[in-house]
């Protein structure tokens, strides 16, 4: 046993890489799905896994680079469930309108701005 993994930093736990394992094997069944029988229900499934896999894939990214940082679950997978609402409101509402597309750009260069200020002055 390696003494300073015991006493130093966050204790480590695999719920990220167990998350990671059921959304791809997830995306792997809802994609064979869509490509048995091609709809929009399944199109809307499988895509939404397919972001669940990217998600994870930056979250464990970030806890490799900050170890020392242990990153709440409940603000992560709200994260999550707001990507894929824009989503399915983008495949929904954003074929012709014009109204959604220019609320959709306003919120998505504040949150860049947000977010690119909280990373260039937090770390």
């Amino acid at each position: 046993k390696d003494i300073f993994a015991m006493e130093y930093g966050i204790p480590k736990h695999f719920g990220v890489f167990y998350a990671m394992g059921i959304a791809l094997m997830m995306e792997g069944v809802l994609s064979a799905c869509y490509h048995v029988c091609p709809n929009y229900s399944n199109f809307q499934f499988d895509t939404s896994f397919m972001y669940m896999i990217a998600g994870l894939c930056m979250l464990k990214l970030y806890q490799t680079r900050h170890p020392d940082i242990n990153a709440s679950a409940y603000a992560a997978y709200a994260s999550f469930a707001a990507v894929i609402t824009l989503t399915v409101l983008g495949v929904v509402f954003g074929k012709n309108d014009l109204w959604f597309w220019v609320i959709f750009s306003a919120i998505h260069i504040l949150v860049s701005l947000a977010l690119s200020t909280q990373i260039y002055y937090m770390g």
